[in-house]
């Protein structure tokens, strides 16, 4: 049969460990979570570009006339 001191050295341990395994898996949530972020800011930061590189080919577009627009309500 166990001691008490044994018991509370087992629950000790455990506690230890399931700390151990929490702070693990928070500091890969904040990863993932980081990598998510860099990935985002990336492709807005392709969009912008592209759209920066795509609105000087529209100058054809931009001298043509505009019709009008009618609403009839």
């Amino acid at each position: 049969m166990p001691s008490d001191k044994r018991e509370r050295q087992r629950a000790n341990r455990a506690s230890k460990q399931a700390e151990q395994s929490k702070a693990i898996r928070r500091q890969q949530l904040i990863k993932r979570a980081r990598q998510l972020a860099l990935l985002v800011a990336a492709m807005l930061l392709f969009a912008v570009v592209l759209s920066f590189i795509n609105s000087d080919d529209t100058s054809e577009t931009e001298s043509a006339p505009s019709h009008p627009v009618v609403v009839v309500a």
